[in-house]
């Protein structure tokens, strides 16, 4: 019955109309996996691997700084804040303070270790995954700069879109480009075979 369950399974899983929904459940275990095996790193081995600290506070304090720093220059533009030890302070007495759970180190790791594991050609992994790092940063910086807006305009609706709109973004972002990746260089060929079928 087993041996019966797992045939059918290799089976389907083999057809390149399945492809994409195999694709995508791979794409939410490894997320899900990166996503509780960071916790669990941190919590219990302080992101050590073999004694050797991987993530060090001087990174995570480094990447919250350069963050607040490159979307102070958009919000100082749009917004009349007062901009202070990685703090905004706006002028209806509330303050943003860019820590290091702000700096964005888990969700581009996370990007990164995603596209390592990911299935693809390792000549094209060298380029993307820099160029996805660097959108998952730019994200970051949108996300800020959008955070500030509503705690200047809309402080009561801050906790709300701290914790669902502007933290789900990073992972629409990283998903759009694990699509890119696998529509184009994971499947090109299945791709291209789809359209002359069209």
């Amino acid at each position: 019955m087993i041996r019966k369950l797992c045939a059918e399974f290799k089976k389907t899983a083999s057809d390149k109309r399945y492809a994409h929904l195999f694709d995508t459940l791979l794409f939410i275990i490894i997320t899900l996996a990166i996503h509780y095996l960071y916790r669990f790193w941190m919590l219990s081995y302080d992101f050590r691997i073999f004694g050797f600290q991987v993530i060090t506070p001087g990174l995570e304090i480094w990447f919250a700084h350069s963050i607040f720093i490159t979307s102070s220059w958009i919000v100082d533009t749009f917004i009349p804040v007062k901009l202070l030890n990685n703090t905004f302070y706006f002028f209806n007495q509330c303050s943003i303070t860019i820590n290091t759970s702000c700096s964005g180190v888990k969700q581009i790791l996370q990007f990164a270790v995603l596209m390592l594991l990911f299935p693809g050609p390792w000549k094209h992994k060298s380029w993307y995954i820099p160029l996805g790092i660097l959108a998952v940063y730019i994200t970051n910086v949108m996300r800020i700069v959008g955070l500030c807006i509503v705690m200047d305009n809309w402080p009561s609706q801050w906790h709300f879109a701290h914790n669902y709109p502007f933290r789900v973004i990073f992972y629409v972002v990283i998903f759009i480009l694990w699509a890119i990746w696998n529509d184009h260089f994971n499947h090109p060929r299945l791709k291209a075979k789809v359209k002359s079928n069209g």
